[in-house]
């Protein structure tokens, strides 16, 4: 495809541009198209790179091919490259996609052994699949192990996976305790989620879980602007966890 550029515009594309086109190709789900360019990327003196082989795992995971993907990642390493923290996220989301949470986690594990520090990209995904499968343990020890690593959830995943995770774990019988509610309301002031915090205090309360100094000083220092008003607040606050 690129046979013609040099001829007729004068310039010879390069890896970043081939790999444009890959990730363009794949996005319009024509995988066959990619591989050739991929293919025909050595004729012209480019190698393709990480990216170029993880683009094409992007596309067979978007159909839902794992054989196809985990076929790309094995050339990949055939040819002296070592996959990266995408690489390693485009394949667990290819099995979370088919709920295949179980090879996602060996990938994870894999990743780490292999000294590749999941991102917060990484942690996303598994708990987003953690949560569709209902399994709100192991995505609150996600979402803990992300904060330990000074990795923020962003506001989609605190405000909607968050009170997901919370909701599984009451309707299983499972007693959220301090730190659980620690995590769900440090995540939920970050990203200004007020009125879900409320309900995560009343909740609190009427469990006669008691709220760390940490939670409500994260709490006070998020909604309240003006300090000379904070003990009014915070005083309100526990009236209405009360009551």
């Amino acid at each position: 495809m690129f046979k013609n550029c040099k001829k007729r515009l004068g310039i010879l594309p390069n890896v970043f541009t081939c790999n444009i086109l890959l990730k363009a190709l794949c996005k319009k789900d024509d995988v066959e198209s990619a591989l050739k360019v991929l293919d025909e990327m050595p004729a012209m003196g480019i190698i393709p790179n990480v990216v170029s082989y993880t683009t094409i795992m992007a596309g067979y995971v978007d159909r839902g091919d794992m054989m196809e993907t985990k076929r790309v990642l094995v050339d990949l390493l055939d040819r002296g490259w070592l996959p990266d923290a995408t690489t390693y996220m485009v394949l667990m989301n290819g099995f979370c996609k088919l709920g295949q949470i179980v090879n996602a986690t060996k990938v994870m594990d894999e990743m780490v052994e292999n000294g590749v520090e999941p991102n917060a990209v990484t942690y996303s995904v598994m708990i987003e699949a953690l949560c569709k499968e209902k399994k709100s343990g192991e995505a609150v020890n996600m979402v803990s192990d992300m904060l330990d690593r000074k990795y923020v959830p962003d506001s989609a995943l605190c405000c909607r996976e968050g009170i997901k995770i919370f909701d599984e774990m009451l309707d299983k019988g499972c007693s959220p305790n301090e730190a659980t509610y620690f995590i769900l309301i440090e995540g939920l002031c970050e990203f200004g989620c007020e009125a879900d915090v409320s309900n995560v205090l009343s909740l609190a309360a009427s469990s006669k879980v008691e709220i760390s100094s940490d939670s409500w000083r994260i709490l006070v220092n998020k909604f309240v602007s003006d300090h000379e008003k904070i003990s009014v607040a915070l005083e309100r606050v526990l009236l209405e966890t009360a009551s």
